[in-house]
């Protein structure tokens, strides 16, 4: 089988023990479940939705649709929040 998902990653899944992913493979891909699983439990972003918010750089180029939209981009490698300023188009 095999899955295509949002976090752009394609993972084939088989019986056949001669294709079978290495330990290392499978141990980070479980290891990836689980962080991806609390991270939504505990209503944060995954990993995989984290490396798509865009750069600080870009905020201007995607304006606010409402006075207090909340804006998240990545500065410095960092997630951070903008309310967006109707007012000032900021």
């Amino acid at each position: 089988m095999i899955t295509a998902c949002s976090d752009g990653m394609i993972r084939v899944f088989t019986k056949d023990k001669g294709k079978k992913a290495s330990e290392a493979e499978i141990m980070e891909f479980e290891n990836q479940a689980k962080i991806n699983k609390v991270s939504k439990a505990q209503g944060g972003v995954s990993q995989s939705e984290f490396t798509n918010i865009p750069d600080v750089s870009e905020i201007q180029s995607v304006p606010g649709k409402k006075e207090g939209e909340i804006k998240i981009v990545s500065e410095n490698g960092l997630p951070v929040a903008y309310s967006w300023s109707v007012a000032e188009n900021r």
